[in-house]
């Protein structure tokens, strides 16, 4: 019997090691900041952002947290070619193995015994770095190599076989890592759809049958209700023994149907179910996300914004500037003394824009930026000549906080829901250039938080 070879994956250069000198990390007060105390027991204080290249950055971590990191997540350049600001994605091959083989090395010293690498990759480099994994972690602790479905279409015009996953390629140390359950969500809960109200809770129906045959499970079941009586379909049998489903019965734990003349059914009770659901390796992305969603990410957290904001924001990007009326609602500001800008961010149909269409008048013309409209293309030539119309971009919109009651920004003002023709009373605005440089910095200017 021949011993057993190791495989191995090999490139031009892997011999080839840099020689790194040793780093320490160095904090900048000016960008570190926390809390002024802990309100419990489980707040963390130790969170580090570290700036640099990130091979350094590992091994001045080595000294203090080898062995003690539980779950790595990596998203290494694909290498498929392109160029990007911060890196470069189009490697010689060989080189990008080699890169990858130094950092991955760092990484499992510095993982401990039931810690997990996670890696996001796609198919140009990702069954060769699956090897180097193999060879660096062991194959006997690959743990799923995860689908991500990154893409929810595809154009009409892509060629061959266009992609439409990402991979995640998971490993574990030492084979230790615990997998945790993901949480229920509201759909599959709505599953459970019948109540008794005897204290068990919300139920659904399942099969009292199984694959598995056994004599001792195959017999009849008799409706109480009825006398007609049934067995478990061919080639199955029922889940328990006669005894036990008797007792079912008895509880009450067996559905024969809404009007009690039907098959049996087993009461599947939501309460003595998993609280949880075993994660899979296809992730589908009307459940995580898809690329298009995190190219619209926004970098900024700050919530403290307000609807005024916005309309500064915007005016700022349209080249208005943002001077707020106290007599018109609809003027939020001007770029000439006849051009205005009016921020909403409601829905305007037809109606809701004639009228304001008619109160600008034709002198002035106002530009219209709101979350969407509805309106014939041909009427908005025709009859709203004086407005041009734009979508507030999605990326500003779907970060606001709305339906707050204190927004003054909504529909509500328009002269066709109002009791009487008198203007609007204003909001308290600040009309200054600072206050819109101010606003700007609010939705733009913030710091990232991690």
């Amino acid at each position: 019997m021949t011993k057993r070879q190791k495989l191995e994956l090999t490139w031009i250069g892997k011999d080839a090691r840099p020689k790194l000198e040793p780093r320490i990390l160095l904090e900048d007060p000016n960008k570190s900041y926390h809390a002024k105390h802990r309100v419990g027991e489980a707040d963390l204080f130790d969170n580090r952002l570290i700036f640099g290249d990130n091979l350094l950055a590992l091994k001045a971590l080595e000294q203090e947290f080898t062995g003690k990191v539980k779950c790595v997540f990596i998203d290494p350049p694909y290498n498929t070619g392109s160029a990007f600001t911060h890196y470069e994605d189009g490697l010689e091959h060989s080189i990008w193995l080699g890169l990858m083989r130094d950092r991955l090395e760092v990484i499992r010293r510095l993982m401990s015994d039931d810690g997990s690498l996670w890696i996001t990759i796609d198919d140009n480099e990702a069954h060769y770095l699956k090897v180097l994994c193999d060879e660096i972690f062991g194959r006997a602790n690959f743990v799923a190599n995860v689908v991500w479905q990154k893409k929810y279409s595809v154009s009409s015009d892509a060629k061959g076989i266009p992609s439409s996953h990402d991979h995640i390629l998971v490993f574990s140390k030492t084979g230790g890592m615990t997998r945790n359950l993901l949480p229920r969500s509201e759909k599959q809960n709505d599953l459970y759809k019948y109540d008794d109200k005897d204290g068990r809770g919300p139920w659904r129906t399942d099969n009292l049958s199984v694959k598995t045959i056994s004599q001792a499970y195959l017999y009849e079941i008799t409706n109480p209700n009825t006398g007609v009586a049934y067995y478990p379909p061919t080639g199955r049998a029922w889940m328990t023994s006669k005894d036990r489903m008797l007792n079912l019965i008895d509880e009450h734990r067996v559905f024969f149907g809404r009007d009690g003349k039907g098959a049996p059914q087993l009461k599947r009770y939501l309460a003595e179910v998993q609280q949880g659901v075993v994660p899979t390796t296809w992730w589908p992305f009307d459940e995580v996300g898809h690329n298009d969603e995190s190219r619209k990410e926004h970098w900024v957290v700050n919530k403290d914004y307000n609807a005024e904001m916005l309309a500064a924001v915007i005016c700022k990007l349209e080249g208005f500037t943002y001077a707020p009326s106290d007599t018109h609602y609809w003027q939020h500001g001007h770029s000439t003394e006849t051009d205005f800008i009016y921020v909403t961010t409601q829905t305007l149909n037809a109606d809701q824009l004639q009228a304001l269409s008619d109160e600008v008048g034709g002198e002035k013309s106002l530009l219209v930026c709101c979350s969407a409209f509805k309106v014939d293309a041909k009427r908005a030539l025709s009859t709203l000549a004086n407005l041009t119309l734009k979508k507030i971009p999605k990326m500003v919109l779907t970060k606001c906080e709305w339906g707050h009651e204190d927004y003054s920004l909504k529909v509500e003002n328009l002269p066709m829901q109002q009791q009487s023709a008198a203007a609007p009373v204003p909001s308290k605005r600040a009309a200054s250039a600072n206050a819109a440089q101010t606003a700007q910095d609010g939705l733009f200017g913030g710091e990232k938080q991690v």
